[in-house]
């Protein structure tokens, strides 16, 4: 894993159809980005705590974080993505999202 020390951090990955959600493999990369120096991490499985609502409310709450602007700049530096990545729409949507940001 590159150096993300000091750096706000946005994992991105597949979900649907996944045991729990794929909570493990999020959570590995999470300690990964903590050990490369990273400030900060957002990780979606633990960021609504819960499975009650539709994927579309996940994918927009995930947009609009993913989104979030301090000042002049956007919260995060950088979108780690994890293995499979490409075959989520959704993960591909923050890809998309990501790159048009500048992330």
């Amino acid at each position: 894993m590159a150096d993300l020390s000091g750096m706000n951090v946005y994992l991105s990955g597949p979900m649907t159809g996944r045991r729990d959600n794929n909570r493990d493999a999020f959570a590995e990369a999470k300690r990964a980005c903590e050990e490369a120096g990273a400030e900060f991490v957002f990780n979606p499985c633990e960021a609504w705590g819960h499975t009650d609502h539709p994927a579309s409310w996940y994918m927009a709450h995930d947009l609009h974080r993913l989104t979030e602007c301090v000042g002049d700049k956007t919260l995060f530096d950088v979108l780690v993505q994890l293995e499979g990545w490409e075959n989520s729409d959704g993960a591909r949507a923050e890809h998309s999202v990501a790159m048009a940001c500048g992330i």
